[in-house]
């Protein structure tokens, strides 16, 4: 059975974590395209600061505790 590996734009991705031969094939050749090397990284790096810098997470604290703001005072409301 052949591995599966699927490049996305950002990462690479392996469909089960038992074929790790086709992982590192397409790790391996990465040494052979700095390009795409760098491209894979500095995705990567915008990826974490979209979703994990303080900002990213202030922004999703944020609309968590609005969601339950506003449900509570839904649940709150007359008539419930």
């Amino acid at each position: 059975m052949r591995p599966t590996v699927r490049v996305w734009p950002t990462v690479f991705t392996s469909a089960s974590p038992m074929r790790r031969a086709g992982w590192i094939a397409a790790v391996s050749g990465l040494l052979s395209a700095p390009e795409t090397a760098a491209r894979l990284a500095a995705n990567g790096r915008e990826w974490v600061v979209a979703h994990h810098s303080s900002a990213a997470v202030r922004r999703q604290l944020l609309a968590a505790c609005t969601s339950v703001s506003t449900r509570a005072e839904m649940d709150a409301a007359p008539g419930r």
